[in-house]
Formats: C-alpha cells, sequence, structure tokens
C-alpha cells in the first residue's frame, strides 16, 4: 500500500502547527557536503532556463542558519504548541506529541481494600490511580498504519507480530485497537475490560478523514477539526498506574508504517485430534443423544465449552486446562421432544429442537423460554443450516428457502426481525441427518465483531472448509476468506465455533480436534526505494514537477528515514548521501540524481589531455594534488537509528584506517533506520573515499569530450598508469575545451563487506498474560515455623507464556468487598493435572507400582536422588479440595506428547495416607516448592466458613477473575491419626488393654533422637468402639491424657452382652483447637480368652481333625466318649472357624456322646441350661425334618430333641410320656439358610424371674422365645440312651444333611437373653 499525496500547508496551518519553511528550498546544487566531496560540478551554467526559479530552491538565501534532522530530534515525548511535526518514510518509531488531554485533566480512581492484620484481618487501605484520555500527534500523512506501540520502554502492542500469542497479547489484553490500518478494518480487544484500558483510534492523516467522536464529545462537533494530513492516535481512559501515575511517565514511542502489505488470513492452531481424551468415540451414552460440543464460553484466552456430561477448558493454543463437570441436563437427554442443542450458551435460554418424526426432520423449531418460536423455524419451508447468537447478542439464523439460502437476524430481546436477506453464497446441505446439531452433523456458524462477520464450517470427509463473510449493515454478506485444511480422523461429527475478535474457534465432536482460525489482519511493513524518498522530499517544494527530476538510478532499499527539523531539502538529503553516496547533476532541462559505483563512461588516450588553445604553449596534462595525512579522519564512526534495538539509538562498530599519522576521528549523526551490518558498510565506505579522494586531479580536454558530464567515471591512461576517475567539475570553456576536476574512483568501495555487532537489546515480544490458575491447598502442616497457625497454601500459574504474575484477593462478605492477601511474581507453581488416576500403594515403603502421568500449565519437572527426595525434593499435593495427598517422587520421566511421568513414588505423607485411593482421573497436581507456594494466613474465626477467592493476573481488574468458593477446614491444625494401635484382653479379668503411638503436626528431623513435640496445649485422645464393619457405635471413651486405653470386660458384655475377642476401633487425637483429628481405625485381635462360662460347660468338641478321621473328642472335663456311625466324618472342605468341620451326607450318619441316663437333667426341669452348635445345612427340601440333637427314652418322644423343621427353622422339643412341648416354627420360612453357616443357641432358662423360658438365638439374634408347662417335664427315672448328634433313633431317621461343627453343652447357665454378637473364633479350651 503507497501512501498519496501530501497534506496541504492550509489543512496543517489550520491545526495550529508551524510548517516547515523551507520545504520548497530543500534541493540544492551542492547536496553531497557530508564530508565535502559530494560535489559532481560547478553548476554556474545552469543557464537561463532553469536557474533563476532552481538557484532560490538549490542554494538557501542569506539569513539564519538553517540545519538538518538529528538523531535526537523527537527522541522525547513533548506536549508542546508549534512542536515540529516530522515526516516519516518507510517505517520508523518517533516520540509524539500531546495535543489534547481531555477536560485537561487526570481521571482519579479510588481503590479501598482491607490490608495487614494477622489472619487476613486489618485497616482499609485507599490508593488511588490515575487514568487518562489523550490525543498524540505522530507525523504528517497519509501513511498505512502502525506496527509496534511502547510506552516507557514497555512494548504494549504489535501489530506485526503474526504469532498466536502475539495476536492475542494485542488483540485480548491492552487495548481495542480501531483504524488500525487504512481500508483493512480494525484490531478490536475481545474483553479490554480486563486491564480497564479503553480503545485505541488510529489516524492515518488521509484527506477524507473524520474528526474523533471522543473529541467532539468533550469539545463539541463544531470545535474539532479532522486533522487531515495529519496521523495521530487517540488514547480512551489509558491506565497510569504503571507509569507514575502521570502522563510524563508515560512515553509513547510509535512504530509508524508509511508503506506496508497485510496478512489477514491464517490458522494459527490445529491439533487434529485426542485433545479431549475424555469425548466419547461414539455419539451417545444411555439417555443422551449425543450431541456435540455446546454452550461455548471464551474468556480470558480460554474456551470452556461442554460436551455430554463433561466440561472442558483449553486455551488457545490447543492446552487443556482442566475438565469438569457440565451442570445441568445434556441436551439430547431423555424427556426432550426430539434431538436438541443450544445456541448460544444455556443461559441465553435459546435451544433448537428437532422432530424425530418424518419430514418434521429436515426442519426443525427454535424454543425461547420455553415458547415455541416455529414460525421461525417451520419445517414445511424452511430447512436450517445453521442458528448462532452473535457478540453483538442477536440471534442470527442461516436457512434454506425456496432453492437458495437466507440469512435472518432477530432482535436478542424480543426475537424480531431486523433483516432478512438473500444469501446464495452460503454452502448449505440437504443431507437427512447432516444438518447442523443433529449427531452426525458437519456444520456450525457464528457471528462475532458486534454482528459485522460471519463464519460458516462445513466438514466434508477429511476436509475441513471454513468461511469467512463480512455483513453488511443490511445483512449483504460478502465472502472474505476460505480457510481449507486437512481434518483428521473422527472429524464428521458435530463442531461449535464460538466467536471471537478477528478469530474462531472450532472444535470437533469425535476425536477431539480444535482449530483457531484468525482474520486477524498483521500489518507488514515494506522497504522503500531510496528514490520514492528522494522524490517525495524534490516535490514538496512545489516548485518541481515529476518531469523535473530523474531518480530512475537510485535503486537502494531503505528501511527507514526520519524528518524532524525544519531545514533545506539538501540538509535532508545529505544523511541519504552519506549511507547510499549519490550525486545530484544537471542533465539537460532535469535535475539528475546518479548513485556512486558506476562502470567507466569513456576512455581518454593520453595524447588528448594536456589540450590547448591554437598557438599557446603545451601545458601539463594532468596535475595531481594530495591532501596531507593528518588532516584526514584515522576513524570513522556513525550512531544511526538501529531497527534491531526497537528504533533506539545504535552506535556502528567505527572503521578505522592503520599506519598513518592521522589521529582525527569523524562522527556523523544518520537519522536513518539502519542495522548494524549496514552501518559497518557506511563507516567503511566513508572511510576509504576519505582517503580515496585526499587526491585531486585536473586536466584539460578537447571538444570531442563534451557528452562527459560531471559525476561521469572515466579512464584516463597516461604513459606511466592509467587513471578511473569521477569527475566532480567541468568548466566549459569559450573554445569548447572542457576544463575538469576529478577525484579517484574504486567501484567495489561502495559494496562494502564490513560486518558489524548489533548492541545490546531488550527483544521484547509481546506474550498474551491469559487468566491465572489457583491452587488452594488445605493440606497438613509440613512446616511447623510457617503453617502452625490458621492458614493454608496458595498456588498460582499461567496457562500462556507471558502471565506475568498474580494477585489473590478474598472476600469474607460473598463477594462485596475484596481484600488482596498475596502477591506472587513469576515464573508461577509448577502444577498441571493427571491424565489418569493411580490407584491406592504402599505408604510405608516406595511404591514402585504406580505411574502417575501429568501435564504441567507451566514449568518443568526433573527426577532426583532418593536421598533429595527423603530430604523434601519432588514433593506434590495431589487431588483437590477435601482429599489432597501429600506424595513425592524420586523418579520423574519427560514424555514425548509433552507430559511427564512421575514413579517411585512416597505415599501418604504428612498424615494423608487416608487419601491414596481417592483419585480422579483429572485431579491437580502441585510441586511443593516454598519459593512458588505461599502460606496464606487465616484468621481463626474463618474456620469452616465459606470464602470467595480470585486470583487477578498482575495488570488485569478485579472482575476479570472468576470466584473460587472454598470452606477452611484448617487441616494444617487438625491433629494426624495416632498409628501402630495394639492390645489383648487380659487372659483372668477379660479387660482389653489398649495402646497407640501419636504423632505430631510439626515435623521432626527423622533419625534424629528427638521426641516428636506434642505440637498441641495439652495431650488428649477418644476412642471409639465398633460393631463389627462399623455398622454401629458402642461406645466412646473419653478423658484420656495418654496413649493408652482399658475396655473392661463389664463394658464389652454390656455392649455386646459377651466379651469381645476382636475389636473394631477409632482412635482420636483431640486438639482444643480444631477437637478431634483424623482417625486411626484399627481392628485388634486378641488370642482366644477363656471362655466365661468355661466353669460350666457339661460337654465341648470342636470337630476339628483330619479329612475323613471319625475320631471326635470332648475337651470338656468331663471328656465324653464320642463315637461316629455311618459317614460322619472330619472334612476341611468347608467350615465356619478353625479348619474343619463334621459331614453327614443324610445316611443315617450320626455320632453318639457318653453313656446312657448322662444327660437326664437336661428335660428333668429342675435347673438351667444352654447348647451352642454352629450349623450348615445342605438341605432344606420342604418336607423331612433334620437332627442336631436327640436325647430320648425307647420310642416314646420323652427328653430333649433339637432339629431342623423342613421349612429351616430350629427348634427343639422336651416332653414325657403324657405331654411335649416345642419352641421353634413348625411351619413358614425359617432362618436357616440352605447352604450357609449359622450360629445357634438354644437354652431353657430355669429361674422364676424369666418365667422358665425357652429360647433360640440363630446368628445373635432372637428368633423364638416361651415359658415351659411343668407338666412337660420327665422327672421319673428311665433308661435313657445315649444322645445322638445328627440322627434321630427310631423309625423316624430325621437325619442331618450337612455339617456341624462346635458344640457345646453348658449346664446351670443361660449365656444370652437379648440378642448379640456371637463368638468370630473357636472357644478356648
Amino acid at each position: 500500500m503507497k501512501h498519496g499525496g501530501a497534506a496541504s500547508p492550509a489543512s496543517i496551518a489550520s491545526a495550529g502547527w508551524i510548517m516547515a519553511k523551507s520545504a520548497g528550498q530543500w534541493i540544492g546544487t551542492v547536496v553531497g557536503a557530508v564530508v565535502g566531496f559530494f560535489i559532481p560540478g560547478s553548476y554556474v551554467a545552469l543557464g537561463a532556463a532553469i536557474g533563476g526559479m532552481i538557484g532560490g530552491a538549490i542554494d538557501p538565501p542569506k539569513g539564519p542558519k538553517i540545519e538538518g534532522p538529528r538523531l535526537n530530534d523527537l527522541n522525547v515525548q513533548t506536549s508542546t504548541y508549534g512542536a515540529q511535526i516530522p515526516v516519516i518514510h518507510g517505517t520508523v518509531a518517533t516520540f509524539g506529541n500531546i495535543f489534547w488531554v481531555e477536560n485537561n485533566k487526570l481521571k482519579e480512581t479510588k481503590k479501598t481494600e482491607e490490608q495487614g492484620g494477622k489472619g487476613g484481618g486489618g485497616q482499609e487501605v485507599s490508593t488511588y490511580s490515575y487514568s487518562a484520555t489523550f490525543a498524540l500527534r505522530l507525523c504528517l500523512g497519509p501513511v498505512d498504519g502502525i506496527g509496534r506501540i511502547w510506552c516507557s520502554g514497555k512494548l504494549i502492542a504489535d501489530f506485526r507480530d503474526s504469532s498466536l500469542s502475539g495476536i492475542m497479547a494485542t488483540n485480548f489484553t491492552e487495548m481495542a485497537v480501531e483504524n488500525l490500518l487504512a481500508g483493512i478494518g480494525d484490531r478490536k480487544g475481545a474483553n479490554p475490560e480486563n486491564t480497564g484500558n479503553g480503545a485505541i483510534r488510529f489516524y492515518n492523516g488521509s484527506a477524507g478523514q473524520q474528526p474523533d467522536s471522543r473529541m467532539q464529545a468533550t469539545l463539541g462537533v463544531a470545535n474539532t477539526p479532522a486533522y487531515r494530513g495529519l496521523a495521530y492516535l487517540v488514547f480512551e481512559d489509558f491506565q497510569l498506574e504503571d507509569f507514575g501515575n502521570s502522563l510524563m511517565g508515560a512515553q509513547f514511542k510509535v512504530e509508524i508504517v508509511e508503506t506496508s502489505s497485510v496478512n489477514q488470513y491464517a490458522i494459527r492452531t490445529r491439533i487434529q485430534e485426542n485433545l479431549f481424551p475424555d469425548f466419547l468415540t461414539a455419539y451417545g451414552e444411555s439417555g443422551v443423544a449425543g450431541v456435540g460440543p455446546y454452550n461455548p464460553v471464551l474468556s480470558n484466552g480460554v474456551m470452556q465449552f461442554d460436551k455430554e456430561r463433561d466440561r472442558y477448558s483449553v486455551t488457545l493454543t490447543g492446552d487443556l486446562v482442566s475438565i469438569g463437570t457440565a451442570p445441568g441436563t445434556p441436551p439430547g437427554a431423555v424427556g426432550d421432544p426430539g434431538e436438541r442443542f443450544y445456541v448460544g450458551t444455556t443461559s441465553g435460554s435459546y435451544s433448537v429442537y428437532y422432530n424425530n418424526t418424518g419430514p418434521g426432520l429436515c426442519g426443525g423449531y427454535l424454543v425461547v423460554g420455553g415458547t415455541n418460536f416455529a414460525s421461525k423455524l417451520a419445517a414445511t419451508n424452511y430447512e436450517l443450516q445453521g442458528a448462532c447468537v452473535g457478540s453483538d447478542g442477536n440471534l442470527y439464523l442461516h436457512q434454506y428457502k425456496g432453492g437458495a439460502c437466507v440469512l435472518e437476524k432477530y432482535d436478542g430481546m424480543d426475537l424480531s426481525l431486523i433483516w432478512t436477506h438473500a444469501a446464495p453464497e452460503l454452502p448449505y446441505n440437504l443431507t437427512v441427518l447432516a444438518y447442523p446439531f443433529i449427531p452426525g452433523s458437519s456444520s456450525a456458524s457464528a457471528v462475532n465483531e458486534s454482528g459485522s462477520i460471519y463464519w460458516f464450517l462445513t466438514i466434508a470427509g477429511a476436509t475441513v472448509d471454513f468461511r469467512v463473510y463480512a455483513i453488511a449493515a443490511d445483512g449483504d454478506l460478502t465472502e472474505l476468506h476460505t480457510f481449507t485444511s486437512e481434518g483428521g480422523s473422527g472429524w464428521d461429527g458435530h463442531t461449535v465455533c464460538p466467536a471471537a475478535t478477528g478469530m474462531m474457534c472450532a472444535i470437533t465432536n469425535n476425536g477431539g480436534g480444535f482449530y483457531v482460525f484468525d482474520a486477524t489482519p498483521i500489518i507488514v511493513p515494506e522497504l522503500v526505494l531510496l528514490s520514492e524518498i528522494v522524490s517525495s522530499l524534490c516535490l514538496a517544494s512545489n516548485m518541481l514537477s515529476a518531469g523535473d527530476i530523474d531518480v530512475t538510478g537510485l535503486t537502494q532499499e531503505v528501511r527507514g528515514y526520519r524528518i524532524t527539523a525544519t531545514a533545506a531539502i539538501r540538509a535532508a538529503l545529505e544523511p541519504l548521501q552519506a549511507c547510499w553516496p549519490f550525486d545530484v547533476l544537471q542533465h539537460g532541462y532535469q535535475i539528475k540524481f546518479l548513485p556512486r559505483g558506476g562502470a567507466p563512461v569513456a576512455t581518454v588516450a593520453a595524447d588528448d589531455l594536456g589540450a590547448v588553445a591554437a598557438g599557446d604553449n603545451e601545458v601539463v596534462r594532468l596535475s595531481v594534488s594530495r591532501e596531507m595525512d593528518s588532516q584526514l579522519a584515522r576513524r570513522v564512526e556513525t550512531t544511526f537509528i538501529d531497527a534491531a534495538r526497537e528504533y533506539d539509538i545504535g552506535t556502528g562498530t567505527g572503521a578505522e584506517r592503520l599506519n598513518t599519522d592521522a589521529v582525527n576521528i569523524l562522527q556523523i549523526e544518520l537519522p536513518v533506520v539502519l542495522v548494524a551490518d549496514e552501518a559497518a558498510g557506511i563507516e567503511q565506505t566513508l572511510l576509504y573515499l576519505y582517503w580515496l579522494e585526499r587526491n585531486d586531479l585536473s586536466f584539460v580536454l578537447p571538444p570531442t569530450y563534451l557528452n562527459i558530464e560531471p559525476a561521469d567515471v572515466i579512464t584516463i591512461n597516461t604513459t606511466d598508469a592509467t587513471h578511473v576517475v569521477r569527475i566532480t567539475r567541468i568548466q566549459y570553456l569559450p573554445d569548447g575545451r572542457l576544463e575538469c576536476s576529478a577525484k579517484y574512483n574504486h567501484s567495489p568501495i561502495y559494496t562494502p563487506v564490513a560486518v558489524g555487532e548489533t548492541g545490546a537489546a531488550t527483544g521484547q515480544v509481546l506474550s498474551y498474560n491469559g487468566p491465572t490458575q489457583l491452587a488452594l491447598l488445605d493440606v497438613p502442616c509440613m512446616d511447623s515455623t510457617i503453617m502452625d497457625k490458621p492458614g493454608l497454601l496458595a498456588a498460582t500459574t499461567g496457562v500462556y507464556s507471558g502471565w506475568p504474575g498474580a494477585t489473590l484477593l478474598r472476600s469474607d462478605d460473598s463477594g462485596q468487598t475484596w481484600g488482596s492477601v498475596q502477591g506472587f511474581a513469576t515464573p508461577g507453581a509448577v502444577m498441571g493435572y493427571a491424565t489418569g488416576a493411580i490407584a491406592a500403594g504402599a505408604t510405608h515403603i516406595i511404591d514402585a507400582a504406580n505411574r502417575l502421568n501429568v501435564r504441567l500449565f507451566s514449568g518443568s519437572l526433573a527426577s532426583v536422588t532418593e536421598l533429595q527426595m527423603l530430604n523434601g525434593a519432588n514433593h506434590f499435593a495431589y487431588g483437590v479440595h477435601g482429599r489432597w495427598e501429600i506424595l513425592a517422587a524420586k523418579t520423574v520421566t519427560a514424555e514425548a506428547d509433552g507430559t511427564y511421568t512421575l514413579q517411585n513414588l512416597m505415599r501418604g505423607r504428612f498424615g494423608t495416607e487416608q487419601y491414596t485411593g481417592t483419585h480422579g482421573a483429572t485431579d491437580f497436581l502441585v510441586l511443593l516448592d516454598s519459593a512458588r507456594v505461599r502460606f496464606v494466613a487465616m484468621n481463626i474465626s474463618s474456620i469452616n466458613l465459606s470464602r470467595l477467592w480470585r486470583a487477578v493476573t498482575r495488570g488485569a481488574l478485579l472482575d476479570s477473575a472468576s470466584d473460587t468458593a472454598m470452606v477452611y477446614s484448617a487441616v494444617n491444625l487438625e491433629c494426624l491419626s495416632p498409628v501402630y494401635a495394639r492390645g489383648s484382653a487380659d487372659a483372668i479379668t477379660l479387660d482389653w488393654s489398649i495402646d497407640w503411638m501419636r504423632r505430631t503436626r510439626t515435623p521432626v528431623e527423622p533419625f534424629s533422637g528427638a521426641v516428636a513435640p506434642l505440637g498441641e496445649t495439652s495431650e488428649s485422645y477418644e476412642v471409639e468402639v465398633w460393631s463389627s464393619g462399623y455398622s454401629a457405635l458402642k461406645r466412646t471413651i473419653t478423658g484420656l491424657a495418654s496413649a493408652s486405653a482399658t475396655y473392661t470386660a463389664a463394658q464389652q458384655i454390656a455392649d455386646f452382652t459377651a466379651v469381645q475377642q476382636t475389636l473394631y476401633l477409632k482412635i482420636y487425637q483431640v486438639s482444643s483447637v480444631m477437637g478431634r483429628g483424623y482417625p486411626l481405625i484399627a481392628s485388634l485381635v486378641s488370642a482366644p480368652v477363656a471362655d466365661p462360662w468355661i466353669a460350666f460347660r457339661f460337654f465341648a468338641t470342636r470337630m476339628q481333625g483330619a479329612n475323613g478321621s471319625t475320631t471326635f473328642t470332648d475337651l470338656s472335663t468331663n471328656a465324653h466318649a464320642m463315637t461316629a456311625s455311618g459317614n460322619a466324618a472330619i472334612t476341611t472342605s468347608t467350615f465356619m472357624v478353625g479348619y474343619s468341620s463334621c459331614a453327614f451326607d443324610g445316611t443315617q450318619d450320626h455320632i453318639t456322646v457318653g453313656a446312657n441316663n448322662v444327660f437326664d437333667w437336661m428335660h428333668k426341669g429342675n435347673e438351667s441350661w444352654t447348647m451352642v452348635v454352629r450349623l450348615r445345612a445342605t438341605v432344606v427340601d420342604g418336607t423331612n425334618y433334620r437332627t442336631v440333637w436327640a436325647n430320648f427314652e425307647g420310642g416314646a418322644q420323652r427328653g430333649v430333641n433339637v432339629l431342623m423343621g423342613p421349612n429351616g427353622a430350629l427348634l427343639f422339643k422336651i416332653g414325657n410320656q403324657t405331654a411335649s412341648w416345642a419352641l421353634g416354627q413348625e411351619s413358614g420360612t425359617g432362618f436357616i439358610v440352605q447352604n450357609q453357616w449359622h450360629y445357634a443357641e438354644l437354652s431353657y432358662d430355669h429361674t422364676a424371674a424369666h418365667g422358665y423360658r425357652g429360647r433360640i438365638f440363630i446368628d445373635g439374634t432372637l428368633r423364638g422365645s416361651q415359658t415351659y408347662g411343668s407338666n412337660v417335664y420327665d422327672t421319673a427315672a428311665a433308661n435313657y440312651a445315649q444322645p445322638r448328634i445328627g440322627r434321630y433313633p427310631g423309625s423316624y431317621d430325621f437325619s442331618w444333611v450337612g455339617q456341624l461343627q462346635e458344640m457345646i453343652i453348658y449346664r446351670g447357665v443361660v449365656l444370652h437373653t437379648a440378642n448379640y454378637t456371637p463368638p468370630s473364633d473357636q472357644f478356648n479350651v
């Protein structure tokens, strides 16, 4: 792009500036006086044709001294009326002149926050910041645009950077920039509110330039000029906090681009697949129709969207930030009238529904707040291709109707039609099941730039087609660009494209692909020809036309040139001649600019030298004079505008001549944009010219050489040498002879090979700050010098490389006010998220089995030695709030995909062993580096209360950060769980003695021999006693001042109705501040204790032995003989306790016990007794009785019998010859479950208090209780046979089918009267 003509003097004068009056005098005959040798010849004989007019322009009139541009001109920003307006050629930076400040003052902002005080409390502190709205004059226009902007040396905008990070840094963070490029459009910040800066508007100085709207609002429309011909910037509400709250501290340097090209369209990010590993490979899941990504929100450079039941956050560079749970019900869930897809966001209340029946599938209808919007989407005549809510809040519908597409815009509030416009250029798809929002769809659309840009994406196979259209005010579309790119496997699903200024993001359904398409204009400065600069300077006089000058020979390319002072044009040309030597001469009726270094145009023979008039004596043919070496420069040094150092002043390396008596150093200022190599070449050329041209040659040529002009290079042959010279002056004698002056010429001088040395440069590159990632760590105390008080650890980092640090703020009043509590500098904490969960692992040794793979937001990880790990290196917080595990990693492996794998882990550190098996697939990981993770004090009154937190990126506004709500549980103040619980029951008293070892919150050096400090104001413990399985709390033992407790037999019987061989405990250390700490959960098993009723045993057998054995033993003191009959034998295949039982197969198997009449006392009704037995029935057939114990006389039903009824109910009978009594169920469903072990207890309670009662317990639960009648007792003497186990005598049989184990009969005691817990181990002998 080339700029147009210069501004008229009248237009500039109206603006109140002084124009360079000598602009029309800038061309002169002697143009090369930088070092005194750029004089091609005398111009006295220019003649009457142009002499009178041009003479004044060439040689300025006598008067005040006029100086040319200087290097330091305008190197400081000013605010001065009448200040010089620079002229810019090419690309160069300049400091501007502030010529307007809104209301002539700064805008003051008061900020009050709570600071200081222990635990976050303290006084309110008010601070004041200032902003300004002002206009900054740059240069004469028109120019193409601006490239970069610095403020007090800090790069704040870069419109040349084509990297995604650079574009985001300029577009999203600092400001909105309008009118950036003439004829191209704006680059507006996606969220300028993040820094508080308003817009920057650029005016390029064109002839059609309009007044600035903000200036008009302040000054009035009639009082605001357009400043045509002047390029300037207007800054709105520019924040001055970082610049001393003063415009004097905000020194703006602006890179002005006179001539440029523009690159506008590019694909900035393309990740084909697998970015989102949790995406379903299929379209749906149970109850969900499987629509594509929806509900997009772009904020702070992070895109958030929902996919079925997950919520994803991803940076525009394609880095996954987090995966969470999507709120609400996914679209397409059961109960919807059809397939559904959100348009805009779920909070926007727009939803598109599709009918799954009949031809309606090709249409659909829109539901807004529950109201059918079918008239806009009638299935009969419309076929929806796309729907979106634009950044302007309005609804856009892309529909196929009547053979072509239409685009419609509806008001976002009342849905009234704003316009409808035919859009035949838009693509469409009429294939069933290929519509937008339907599973399998391949298109999506979005509108951004406040309704001015329409984006439409389609995917066909593996090709992605993305089109960008400009939307006119009436809806007319103009296609701006088409992106075409390869997709990837699985790119045939839904896409969603949220609007970002100048950009569009696309996410695909299957495969998890990600695109960022960009339409941001990138300015590309172009080099300008030297001929264009020289021509512009000459024509600015308004005295010469283009036909009066010839600059075609000046083909060198110039980076930039800045004229900043009032001067003759000769002075403006001198720096250019120094850089690219050229001569100025009269050529016919033109002024010709001829570059140095040309080839000879003529050869002069020796005989032609010294031409004399007729009759004159012969003269010296070639005269050579030489200047003294001491008068010449030994060294040449330049200073210049350094393009590699952000247009700061650069100093050349210098060119020096050795072996000379010269001592002079020539220093030359060049207000030209160069790089070090170019400056070194210029220095080399100038030094060589000084010494080459110290010789002056003079000679006279005959009229045959009239075609030679000043600045021509010729070859002179003499009898002893050949000379190549450049003509500097020609005096035309009346007889036609040419009296010539010349300098030696050597063409290679003008193509130097010197190499310069680039000075130190800041090398500033804009990187997008982005949001701050925050981790609040409510974790145990790991450093008692810091963490032994209310507070938590906080870690912050950025998700983009330009993150500058952050401030952590907390609100104690639900977001009404905020106070800063901690600042964080770069680099941030090393933190990220796990790509999968690891299982629980060993906590007492290094866990070599588990491997944890993580992806970091920033930073890096490395392995450490085992000793370093033991000394605290590579410790991490792993998990989320409420379940942080502290672990350490010895080995860290960097994977090819950018992740890290951690292995050889120390698990459950600092009392977090209870969380080793609780991890989720995307848990956080934070490296606990004390230099980057900070302790934030809390007030003790805030324990167990919710607080809001915000991590605000440095320089951003408070509202740019989202809230993080957290209940502070003061984990760092909680007692750790005790360890090493042990205990046993006393063999005589049956009391349990329990002890344990406490831990401390305040770590102590391991193996130091030091006693672990208590860490609490007093030592206190509590012990909970639970039932098996921790289903019921039985007792809490309190008031323990040491690490031990006693659980008495009386307490056991009161809690369980029997002493316990196994205890299920929770042991707590108690803090005076926090109460109970974390529990030690332990089960203790004592060696089998003495049976408290062992003295009452009348019969006891374990039925233990080798498999197949038929030997059985009564272990009571009575030692009754036991004899097996039939197939009754020991089996080791099944048992309830111990290692074996007795098996009965139902074929009259049984065991006889003792002698006749030994057990008669059981049915005489004059003493209590209890029988316990473990049993397993393999047959419960509903027909037959099965015998456990039978003691009877003859064939009569006399004595005591224990049986299982056909229904699985256990019962026992007592009878005599005339009457009997039975306890238990004869019919109905019993409690003996087939093939399951049970513990049975049957008793007869011969006490008046209990009513002479019989009881049956199954597995500790009372299942039957009944009193006896006195007529059932058999008190008469009778010849009772031996009792049998497993078979009823006589013809009844009733053989047991199954297994029996551990039968005990107690005489004179009833063990239980209420429910109890059966013993879990064998009885003690």
